[in-house]
C-alpha cells in the first residue's frame, strides 16, 4: 500500500512532469534533484527496494524547496532509509537465511541505527505508545552520528530545527495519501 501512495504522490507532485530513470552500471543508485529530475540505478542495484527508496527522494524533493532540500538531506536520508526498511521487512525474502539485507542491517552500524529507530515509531510516522519526543531524538542523534561516520554522508547537513517527528512526515502523509 506504501508503494501505491508514494507513486501517486509522486505522479500529483510532479504535476505532468517526469523523472528520467536511468539505468547504467555499477552498483550506486540515486536521485539528482539538482540537475535535472532523474534517478539511476546501477545494474548491479536493480532491486525493487533501492528503487524505492530512489523514488521517495524524489517525492521528498518535491515537498520541499530546493533550498531546505539541500539543508536537510540527512533528515532526508533517514526517512528514505526507515520507509527503505519497513519496506524491506515486509518482504518474505527479508526473512530467508543469508538475506544480504538483513545481515546488512543487523551488521553496519548505519543500517542498525535506521532498524533501531522501529522501537520508538510505527511505520505510520508516529511514536510508538510509552516513548516521548526525546527519546526519539536521542534514537536520531545516534543515527545522526553513524550517518556522519560513514564517508558517503559525512558532509549531508541536518536541519535541527525539525523536530524529530518532521523527520518523518513524508511517511506519516504518505500513510493516509489516497
Amino acid at each position: 500500500p506504501l508503494g501505491q501512495a508514494l507513486y501517486n504522490a509522486l505522479v500529483d507532485a510532479l504535476d505532468g512532469k517526469k523523472i528520467i530513470f536511468n539505468f547504467g552500471e555499477g552498483t550506486d543508485s540515486w536521485f539528482s534533484y539538482s540537475n535535472g529530475d532523474g534517478i539511476t540505478i546501477g545494474q548491479m542495484a536493480a532491486e525493487s527496494n533501492r528503487l524505492f527508496h530512489e523514488m521517495w527522494h524524489a517525492y521528498q524533493a518535491y515537498q520541499e524547496t530546493t533550498a531546505s532540500y539541500g539543508n536537510s538531506l540527512l533528515n532526508q536520508e533517514i526517512e528514505a532509509h526507515y520507509v527503505q526498511y519497513l519496506y524491506l521487512v515486509g518482504l518474505e525474502e527479508y526473512y530467508e537465511e543469508g538475506n544480504p539485507w538483513q545481515k546488512w542491517y543487523n551488521q553496519n552500524p548505519r543500517m542498525a541505527s535506521i532498524k533501531a529507530l522501529n522501537r520508538y515509531i510505527d511505520d505510520k510516522g508516529n511514536l510508538r505508545s510509552g516513548i516521548t519526543s526525546g527519546e526519539l531524538q536521542k534514537a536520531l542523534d545516534h543515527s545522526i552520528k553513524a550517518f556522519n561516520d560513514d564517508k558517503n554522508y559525512n558532509d549531508y547537513e541536518y536541519d535541527s530545527t525539525r523536530g524529530p517527528l518532521e523527520t518523518f512526515k513524508n511517511l506519516k502523509k504518505l500513510t493516509n495519501y489516497k
